[in-house]
């Protein structure tokens, strides 16, 4: 990548070629007045008629008068030349600052407009093959072919660069004719490895989310059942259109459409190839005429055995920057569930019990999180968590327990203690997870992330393959939290959920709350840790 250290493109006239212009003016000047002294001292010499002149007398006065002319022309080409640089070259060099001035000071401005917009717009981008985030893309001039890594305003130019073949580009996003995000671009990390990786939607805000677990624990129907709904509906309803990043895209909605019809979902398949991302990433645009910029939804999927293996072929570097995580959990993974409620499930459901304990899922989620993300000062991660204890319907102790079901029974006993259902909810989860022998798991999440909401969920809605399509169950309530956590704006287009700013859980799941506040005995009204 050697052709990388140098920017294909020409410096802009006022970062340099205007000095250099400028300098040659005044080198010409002062050329001009050395010759003119060297011409003037040719006179000097004897004339012929002075040849034959012996008196030495008469010899000594010619030549001081012709030494006293000499510094006599010379003086007045030197004044000549001064006032030629005060009256002609000093205007000229005055007039040029001036101008160079300007010209740096309105590329100042274009550059701070620049990183504004693109700061308040968030605008990025995220390769989908080494997941790593950055504003801007390496651009290819359409017409050479060259790659311009400093494809804004700089000292190459404010709104346009002039590539070393002569093309002109734009490098701003004030430029809307012939825009910049119309040019092909390239990954910058993964070129910087001597890979070229393509990569679309320069100037939009992209929005990335990965959905983690273990295998079979729902990941894929939750993905599947989110997407669905919001490019069919969601989006049409609000005056929002999509389109697919790619035709694999599409070829991947395709088949989404396909599993959610007939109420079935592809397992994630374990990718093999190492030259190969191990993640997978669903990505769609959303557009709309006050959605500035456009979003890229990027929804990251990744195969149970793998994640739970740590065995990935590429740094999962989403998570340095991903907006929120969903945490997909089976609770008929628990041993002490099974026990409990696995004589309720029918065969079906029963078959696809996920067999990753939730012990290894949150080990895998924090060995990514450890290689890769930063920690603030509080100690915690402040991309929001989201746990999904998904198939809530697969048994019906699950929905009793923490379900929609579960939630309307608590509220009902307690009138006054609980005014929200989604925060009750959240408490419900953690409180089954402290039952089922897993408060060590609780107190992780509470303990690593600063924001984190618990769900109960079913994706599909009934017992995957019985031939009815997808009914999805509170899907759209996970993401629309993650989207009012980390992108409001996108979140009111959408007219999505909204919860309460309550801090979360609502009381300390502890062993007998549960039965506590079925019997609704305890305190009287709603209150936070």
């Amino acid at each position: 990548m050697s052709e990388a250290a140098k920017e294909p493109a020409k410096h802009s006239y006022y970062f340099g070629p205007g000095l250099t212009d400028l300098k040659q003016v005044v080198t010409s000047a002062l050329k001009n007045i050395e010759e003119s002294l060297f011409s003037l001292a040719d006179t000097i010499d004897s004339p012929s008629f002075m040849s034959n002149v012996d008196s030495v007398i008469i010899n000594v006065l010619w030549w001081i008068f012709s030494y006293t002319f000499w510094i006599g022309a010379a003086t007045m080409t030197i004044l000549a030349g001064v006032t030629f640089c005060f009256f002609m070259l000093i205007p000229h060099i005055a007039v040029f600052l001036v101008v160079d001035i300007i010209g740096i000071a309105y590329t100042g401005i274009i550059f701070v407009i620049e990183l504004v917009m693109m700061k308040l717009r968030r605008v990025s981008l995220v390769c989908d093959t080494c997941h790593t985030r950055f504003a801007y893309p390496v651009y290819i001039c359409p017409s050479c072919g060259a790659k311009h890594q400093e494809l804004s305003p700089n000292v190459f130019g404010a709104l346009h660069h002039r590539c070393t073949c002569g093309a002109k580009l734009p490098s701003s996003l004030l430029v809307l004719k012939n825009p910049r995000r119309s040019l092909d671009a390239i990954c910058p990390n993964c070129w910087k490895s001597g890979r070229e990786v393509t990569v679309q939607g320069a100037g939009s805000h992209t929005v990335c989310i990965p959905v983690v677990g273990g295998e079979s624990a729902g990941k894929s129907a939750f993905i599947t059942a989110y997407v669905k709904d919001l490019i069919d509906h969601q989006a049409s309803a609000h005056g929002l259109t999509t389109h697919f990043y790619d035709d694999s895209k599409k070829s991947m909605y395709s088949a989404m459409t396909m599993d959610y019809q007939n109420g079935t979902v592809k397992k994630t398949a374990t990718v093999t190839r190492t030259d190969i991302s191990s993640t997978i990433s669903f990505s769609f645009y959303l557009e709309g005429e006050k959605l500035k910029p456009r979003r890229l939804m990027q929804i990251y999927d990744i195969a149970g055995e793998t994640f739970v293996g740590n065995s990935e072929n590429e740094q999962q570097r989403q998570y340095e920057h991903c907006d929120g995580i969903v945490l997909v959990i089976d609770p008929m993974s628990l041993p002490k569930a099974q026990a409990l409620f696995g004589n309720q499930m029918d065969a079906g459901d029963q078959s696809a019990v996920s067999s990753a304990s939730l012990e290894d899922v949150m080990n895998a989620l924090n060995n990514d999180l450890r290689e890769n993300t930063k920690i603030d000062k509080s100690g915690k991660l402040s991309m929001p968590l989201a746990v999904v204890l998904n198939k809530v319907d697969e048994a019906e102790g699950l929905d009793d327990r923490f379900g929609n079901k579960g939630v309307m029974k608590i509220r009902a006993a307690n009138t006054e203690r609980f005014t929200d259902d989604f925060d009750l909810m959240d408490l419900l989860c953690r409180q089954f997870l402290v039952d089922m022998d897993m408060p060590e798991i609780v107190d992780l999440i509470e303990q690593n992330f600063k924001s984190s909401r618990f769900f109960a969920v079913s994706a599909i809605g009934h017992t995957a393959g019985n031939g009815n399509a997808f009914k999805p169950l509170n899907v759209n309530a996970v993401m629309s939290w993650i989207l009012q956590n980390c992108d409001p704006n996108l979140a009111k287009d959408l007219s999505m959920q909204t919860f309460s700013k309550a801090s979360l859980p609502l009381e300390k799941p502890v062993a007998g709350l549960y039965e506590e506040l079925l019997a609704g005995q305890g305190g009287s009204k709603q209150s936070s840790q």
